[in-house]
């Protein structure tokens, strides 16, 4: 199993919040506070029931590569446009 590393989830959130004050979607800036709220992405990211499921998930795709699957981790529009273009030229 190839597995791509992810960009740290924090950092683009502090620097939209403390940082730059840089409009978010529509002219939307993102506050501090909306992190409090049980629904914001880093608050589901850092919850122990998104951790589970990554942790199960690892352990699926893992047991799948040991029966032969070819199992392949993208991350990102981007990566899986050249994934797909090195799939298709091969």
């Amino acid at each position: 199993m190839r597995e791509e590393p992810s960009p740290p989830p924090l950092r683009p959130g502090v620097q939209r919040v403390l940082v730059g004050r840089r409009p978010v979607y529509n002219g939307n800036v993102e506050q501090a506070s909306s992190w409090m709220r049980a629904s914001h992405p880093l608050r589901i990211v850092f919850s122990r029931e998104f951790t589970a499921k990554r942790r199960r998930t690892e352990q699926e795709l893992a047991e799948a590569a040991s029966l032969g699957v070819v199992v392949v981790r993208l991350r990102g529009a981007a990566r899986a446009s050249r994934w797909l273009a090195t799939q298709a030229s091969s």
